[in-house]
C-alpha cells in the first residue's frame, strides 16, 4: 500500500517530459494589517455594525410613554381598572355635552361668559318680532361683539322674509327649511351666503374680525335690495 501510494505521488509530480516538477521560487511580499487604521474604524460608530443605536426620543414622547405606563399599572389590579374606566366614561360625556354646547352657541355660558362684550338679553330664544334690530345690531358693534352682531343680522333678515310672507317663520325651524322655501326666488344665493356665514360664525365658534362683520353686512345690504 505504501509503495502504490508513493508511485501515485511520483507520477503526479513528473512534468511533460517525464522530469520532477519543479518548485515555484518565485518572491512573495507578505503584507500586514494596519493596526492603527483598523483602531480608527473601530472608533467609527459608522462601522459599528454589532452595536444597536437606540432611537432618539423627546421629552414629549418619554411623558406619554410614561403616562401610559402608569395606566397600565393602574389597570393591573381590579380596583385601578374600575376607576381608569370611570374616569375615560366622565371625559367622554363632558366631550359630548361641550360638543353639544358649542353646536347650539353655547347659550347656557357654561365653558365662558360674555363679559363685558354681551348683551343684556339672552340670544338663543328671540322673538324676531319683538325685537328692535337696528338698536340691537348697533350695541352688539359698539361692543365690538361681531360673532352677536351677525347673529342679529340674520334673524334681521329672516324677520324682513318674514314680513314680506317669503317663509313662513316659526320658532325652532331650522335655517336649512328657510332656504329651501326661499330656493325660487332672486334672492335665493345671497341668502343661502348669509345662512352658511352665520353658521360658521355661530354653530362653527369662529372668530369674527371687524372686516368679516363687514364682509357679512354688505352681503345683507344686498340682500335687502334684492326682497325690496
Amino acid at each position: 500500500m505504501r509503495y502504490l501510494l508513493f508511485c501515485i505521488l511520483v507520477f503526479f509530480s513528473l512534468n511533460g517530459n517525464g522530469q520532477l516538477a519543479a518548485y515555484d521560487s518565485s518572491h512573495v511580499q507578505a503584507r500586514a494589517f494596519n493596526e492603527q487604521a483598523i483602531s480608527e474604524y473601530k472608533k467609527d460608530r459608522q462601522f459599528q455594525y454589532d452595536k444597536l443605536s437606540e432611537p432618539v426620543t423627546s421629552l414629549w414622547d418619554r411623558f406619554w410613554a410614561w403616562f401610559w405606563r402608569k395606566i397600565g399599572e393602574l389597570m393591573s389590579n381590579p380596583v385601578g381598572n374600575v376607576t381608569v374606566k370611570i374616569i375615560f366614561i366622565l371625559l367622554g360625556i363632558a366631550a359630548v355635552v361641550y360638543f353639544i354646547l358649542k353646536m347650539t352657541g353655547d347659550r347656557t355660558g357654561l365653558f365662558g361668559s360674555r363679559g363685558k362684550k354681551g348683551l343684556d338679553y339672552e340670544v338663543g330664544s328671540e322673538d324676531i318680532h319683538s325685537i328692535s334690530f337696528d338698536d340691537a345690531i348697533k350695541e352688539a358693534v359698539d361692543k365690538e361683539n361681531y360673532r352677536l352682531a351677525v347673529r342679529l343680522v340674520y334673524l334681521y333678515s329672516l324677520k324682513l322674509l318674514s314680513d314680506k310672507a317669503l317663509i313662513d317663520w316659526k320658532p325652532g325651524k331650522t335655517n336649512t327649511a328657510y332656504v329651501y322655501e326661499l330656493k325660487q326666488h332672486a334672492a335665493s344665493d345671497t341668502f343661502n351666503h348669509l345662512t352658511t356665514s352665520f353658521e360658521f360664525a355661530w354653530y362653527g365658534g369662529e372668530t369674527v374680525s371687524k372686516e368679516h362683520y363687514r364682509d357679512f353686512e354688505t352681503s345683507f345690504i344686498d340682500f335687502k335690495n334684492k326682497i325690496n
